[in-house]
C-alpha cells in the first residue's frame, strides 16, 4: 500500500487511479505505453482476429470493487513492495491460443540481479524463437 499524491488515503501499490478520489496513481508526462502490435496470424489455427487485453487486471483483493494491472514482477521485503512491469494479452478468437506481452520492460530490466529470482540472460540462437 502507498498513499494517494492528491487525497493521501491508501491505495494498492498496482494501481493506476484511487479508488477513493479517482485521482491518477500515474506520473503527470509519463511517455505512452510502447505496446507490441498484433504479429500475423495465430501460431495455432491461422486465425487473424484477436482480442487484446491491455493491460491485464486482477480483482484486488484488498478492495471489493477495483481492479489493479497484473505485474510482471512483484517483490515484497519486509513491509515495503516492489512492482514492475504489466501484461498485455493477446488472445485468438479462433482457438483460443493466448500469447503474453510484458510492458514496462525498463523496470524490469532494473531488478534484473538485484532481486533474488530475477535474472537478465542472452540466448544464444541465431532465429528469434517463438
Amino acid at each position: 500500500m502507498h498513499d494517494c499524491p492528491a487525497c493521501k488515503r491508501p491505495v494498492n501499490i498496482y494501481a493506476t487511479s484511487c479508488q477513493h478520489c479517482g485521482g491518477s496513481l500515474t506520473p503527470a508526462g509519463a511517455p505512452p505505453r510502447n505496446e507490441p502490435e498484433v504479429l500475423g496470424c495465430c501460431v495455432k489455427c491461422g486465425n487473424a482476429r484477436f482480442l487484446v487485453v491491455s493491460p491485464f487486471n486482477l480483482p484486488d483483493t484488498e478492495r471489493t470493487s477495483s481492479v489493479v494491472q497484473m505485474a510482471v514482477v512483484a517483490v515484497a521485503q519486509g513491509y515495503s513492495r516492489t512492482s514492475a512491469g504489466n501484461f498485455r494479452a493477446q488472445v485468438c478468437l479462433g482457438c483460443g491460443f493466448t500469447e503474453w506481452y510484458a510492458t514496462g520492460l525498463e523496470g524490469l530490466a532494473r531488478l534484473a540481479g538485484s532481486v533474488p529470482g530475477i535474472a537478465a540472460v542472452e540466448a544464444k540462437l541465431e532465429q528469434p524463437q517463438r
